[in-house]
């Protein structure tokens, strides 16, 4: 069966089309897309919607702490903030069927809310199953850890027997809509050798390299001063360097010194950021990945929006984990942003959410309307519509009525 969709407006990589409509076929192919006096393909089923937008991505997920019903408690800091993680982990201890059950509940919710491709971060496997079953369009970020300089080769050792081991045991872990890389923990938690070979690997496969960066004030003292929370925790973890020589500059200045900084590195969060260091990231044709409702609750702070913007460094937005976020739809972060800078050009967190998403995660083929492409839709009503760009992604992000996933995964 096919089926067409109408819509009197239809958003796609930033561009408004009236009375446009898409053909699908039954499993979600995109086989015409025109006005919709001009489309000649046959449909079983004709079906009216008010605004029609490619589904979202979420760039960055912690699918590990779907278990928490609240957040835990934040606004003093990373590191204390960690260390309340840590210990609300040990007090929810989950089976593996809980967990499975924990991330099933969360990835519904997200598929529900119209996301359809997610970046997931983990230092083990345990969400993979969970994820897999879901069919949801899937980075997996294998998350590495290692700050004491004499590691970096074992680190790395240690991690491909675990993905071979992996393979070999889920042949579901290599398909189409399931890519991996690795990623790199924190600046605070990987070594710059280590971050460098994470990086090679990654490269060899065609991955971008991810990595939690500018998250805490206490990551620029660690570096500048070589002291701070960090310093404590690390030794807390049997994970400090004695030996490391703090390189007095920032580690996005580090980085760029040694050339790490490229269209392959992505920097998530990215709240304790200056001026320079954004324009240093975006000179290097980096990418971002923001988190605000969770840099707002652990931090009170929210990332230098302004100067992402003015200095036009791609972002793709992402919801963490529900240790530190009381949400799972990426909706409610661009909401977030567009509340507190009103006055943005039109367009730009709508592209974040869906076009330069889909580009962050490598799913070239989500993000927005193709002929043969699938990229799951979302029908969304508002009362406060007209057709231009700005009062549109108000309508969406800020005003909705209704928003209804037209999900690939589960269409009819």
């Amino acid at each position: 069966m096919n089926y067409l969709h109408t819509a009197e407006i239809l958003y796609t990589n930033n561009t408004i089309y009236s009375n446009y409509a898409v053909l699908l076929s039954e499993d979600g192919i995109v086989l015409e897309f025109n006005f919709t006096k001009k489309i000649k393909g046959y449909y079983d089923k004709e079906i009216k919607h008010q605004i029609l937008m490619p589904g979202v991505i979420n760039c960055h997920t912690h699918l590990t702490d779907s278990f928490h019903k609240k957040q835990v408690s934040g606004g003093e800091g990373l590191v204390n903030w960690v260390r309340n993680l840590i210990n609300s982990r040990n007090l929810n201890l989950q089976t593996e069927d809980q967990l499975k059950k924990s991330v099933e509940f969360i990835l519904n919710e997200m598929m529900f809310s119209g996301t359809v491709a997610i970046g997931e971060v983990s230092n083990d496997f345990k969400t993979i199953n969970a994820i897999i079953d879901s069919r949801i369009n899937c980075l997996f970020n294998y998350e590495l850890t290692g700050f004491k300089e004499s590691n970096y080769n074992a680190v790395i050792a240690n991690s491909k027997l675990k993905i071979i081991e992996l393979q070999n045991q889920n042949n579901d872990f290599k398909k189409d809509n399931l890519n991996w890389v690795y990623s790199a923990h924190a600046p605070y938690s990987v070594s710059l050798n280590l971050l460098k070979l994470i990086k090679d690997e990654n490269n060899k496969r065609g991955g971008k390299t991810f990595q939690h960066l500018a998250e805490d004030s206490q990551e620029r003292k660690l570096y500048i001063n070589g002291n701070g929370e960090f310093v404590d925790l690390l030794k807390y973890f049997n994970a400090f360097d004695e030996n490391w020589i703090f390189p007095k500059v920032s580690p996005i200045q580090l980085y760029n010194e040694f050339e790490l900084l490229d269209e392959n590195y992505v920097g998530v969060h990215l709240t304790d950021c200056t001026a320079n260091e954004i324009e240093m990231l975006s000179t290097c044709n980096c990418y971002g990945v923001l988190c605000p409702i969770t840099n707002l609750h652990i931090t009170k702070k929210l990332p230098p929006f302004e100067e992402i913007i003015k200095n036009k460094l791609k972002f793709g937005l992402g919801t963490d984990g529900l240790g530190s976020n009381w949400s799972s739809n990426v909706f409610d972060e661009a909401k977030l942003l567009l509340e507190n800078w009103y006055g943005l050009a039109p367009g730009i967190l709508l592209k974040s959410l869906t076009s330069i998403g889909a580009e962050i995660l490598g799913f070239n083929s989500l993000g927005k309307f193709q002929v043969g492409n699938n990229c799951g839709m979302i029908s969304i009503e508002t009362n406060t519509i007209n057709n231009d760009l700005k009062s549109l992604e108000e309508g969406i992000i800020l005003n909705p009525t209704t928003r209804n996933s037209i999900n690939f995964l589960k269409m009819y």
